[in-house]
């Protein structure tokens, strides 16, 4: 592994971070939603700003590339004029809060995720001590039934829980049941104690699970006021997520999932979905940490007509689309972390049968930025070949060095995919 590589960081709208595309920043919009209007002037933005390119994250954010200092700034006065960040820089590195696609537009959510998330947001953006979280540290608020929020580890959860909500902590197997008017207090009182307790370490911790890792989860739960139990929380799902028209039940209308392939939109791209969102939904878009864009509020009779526009752009919304079982970073030139073309190798992959192999996962270097989680299969590029882990993150110790693009199709082959 490069010891050099830095880990626990992310950029924002306000502290760019150079790639090899030029300097990179990130948009969060609040809750994680955009109105078509903005996601235009977003897209604009990117195009007269950038190189165009955006990523969509796996924190539900927009990585807007190519940057110059410059233009950095402008694009930063861009989008504080559009409300969708928040002028303190520290404010807005901190502000990391994944909410539920669909919110109270689930006719069967269990509590308003987006009201509960744009509140843990406000106490962020007031709070200075909490501006001091490291840049990775994020909160989830979920009350989906029919897009639930798939994911990753998240230092501080907060799920709905009948008519409460349960909060958990990354690493921690018990949790508490909060009610809806305590949240934000617990939400305070356990950031804070993280910052407190992640201080006293000689290397200090930036993240939940540090601290959890040798059983302290508990304890810090406790110690902020909350009583736990180990009610287990509903997992996550493990499938891949889903992408095309769901319907709610008993309804005519539901929700349209698009997918990017491999997660990067062009600007124009992303104008061709905000007038889809108004044409056949309800004007907005949903980002997601799955790295899709959630249209709400479409009709079942007219699904098919935007699957088919929405297809024609390139966009991935057909469960059968070899696609959707290989993710990847932006890979070399864009990063200069990467030694190998990740998206280049990953669309040669997904050109394959893979469907014996199960979800690939193509990074370009060990960090895992598309896909922090354990995969059946991991490529990691290693001074321009692939270092190759089975069922493990890109950060586990691999089980084959040095093989070419080349050989791990044949490798595939043989196992199996034609």
């Amino acid at each position: 592994m490069n010891a050099a590589l830095r880990k626990g960081w992310c950029p924002s709208l306000m502290m760019p971070m150079a790639s090899g595309d030029g300097l990179l920043v990130r948009v969060k919009p609040p809750a994680g939603r955009l109105t078509a209007s903005n996601a235009e002037a977003v897209a604009e933005a990117a195009r007269l700003h950038g190189n165009g390119f955006i990523d969509l994250t796996n924190r539900g954010n927009l990585q807007i590339r190519g940057l110059s200092d410059a233009s950095a700034e402008d694009f930063a006065g861009a989008m504080l004029e559009l409300g969708l960040a928040v002028p303190d820089p520290a404010a807005e590195a901190a502000r990391t809060v994944l909410v539920d696609p669909l919110g109270v537009d689930d006719p069967m959510t269990r509590g308003d995720s987006r009201a509960l998330g744009l509140a843990i947001e406000a106490l962020i953006v007031e709070t200075p001590e909490l501006h001091e979280l490291p840049g990775k540290f994020g909160f989830l608020v979920d009350a989906g039934k029919l897009l639930p929020t798939f994911g990753f580890g998240i230092d501080i959860a907060i799920r709905a829980d009948a008519e409460a909500w349960r909060i958990s902590l990354d690493g921690c197997a018990s949790s508490a049941r909060v009610e809806t008017g305590a949240v934000i207090d617990a939400v305070y009182r356990l950031a804070s104690i993280f910052l407190a307790r992640a201080g006293e370490r000689a290397v200090p911790a930036r993240r939940m699970r540090e601290i959890t890792a040798d059983g302290g989860g508990q304890r810090l739960l406790e110690s902020a006021g909350l009583v736990t139990d180990d009610a287990s929380m509903a997992p996550l799902p493990n499938e891949t997520p889903p992408v095309g028209f769901l319907a709610h039940d008993h309804a005519e209308t539901g929700a349209f999932v698009v997918a990017a392939p491999f997660g990067q939109l062009q600007s124009q791209e992303l104008v061709a979905l905000a007038r889809m969102a108004e044409a056949f939904g309800d004007g907005t878009l949903r980002l997601t940490c799955w790295r899709a864009i959630v249209l709400p509020s479409v009709d079942r009779d007219r699904a098919g007509a935007l699957a088919a526009k929405a297809a024609e752009l390139g966009m991935l919304v057909y469960a059968g689309d070899p696609r959707r079982l290989v993710s990847a970073c932006p890979g070399r030139p864009a990063c200069p972390a990467a030694s190998v073309d990740t998206r280049a190798d990953a669309a040669r992959l997904s050109a394959l049968d893979i469907a014996g192999v199960g979800a690939i996962h193509v990074s370009g270097c060990a960090k895992g930025c598309a896909h922090p989680q354990a995969a059946p299969l991991t490529l990691v590029g290693n001074d321009g070949r692939y270092d190759l882990v089975r069922n493990g993150p890109a950060d586990a110790r691999p089980d084959f060095h040095g093989l070419g693009i080349a050989e791990i199709v044949d490798r595939l082959r043989r196992e199996g995919a034609r």
